[in-house]
């Protein structure tokens, strides 16, 4: 299972361990909420791949500032299907089933998918906004 954020038009893969990763995600969640910081929204991709037909089994995600994984789209795409606008991947997310959604996000939290990830992601996207923020202020700096 492979986690993408977006950064600068980047495709990063992140390769924590899983148990380190988890650790991370509880501590700085405790750590961001303590602070009184309101936390946004952020999507994210997670990309589920099998080794056996090479089909990816593709969520896209929503990180929100209450610490919850909402998913809000799943598709399926085959190899020779990339790159091809006309091929279909997915129907539209809320005419599925409760049972199918709720499946899905079964499979996502089986897979530390869950509220403790969820916080960690609002707290890096917090914490890149302050950095980038502090490096906005700099470049301004040597202008004025």
């Amino acid at each position: 299972m492979y986690f993408f954020f977006k950064s600068h038009g980047e495709q990063r893969d992140l390769h924590y361990p899983l148990r380190r990763q988890r650790q991370m995600c509880i501590r700085d969640r405790d750590s961001f909420v303590a602070h009184g910081e309101e936390v946004a929204s952020v999507k994210f991709v997670v990309t589920v791949e099998s080794e056996q037909h090479g089909r990816e089994l593709v969520f896209e995600c929503v990180a929100t500032g209450g610490g919850e994984v909402e998913l809000s789209e799943a598709s399926v795409f085959d190899p020779e299907d990339h790159g091809d606008p006309d091929a279909y991947s997915n129907p539209k997310f809320d005419e599925l089933s409760d049972e199918l959604r709720e499946a899905f996000q079964g499979f996502l939290v089986d897979n530390h998918v869950d509220a403790p990830l969820a916080g960690w992601i609002g707290s890096f996207a917090y914490h890149k906004e302050v950095e980038q923020y502090g490096e906005w202020l700099q470049k301004v700096k040597a202008i004025v």
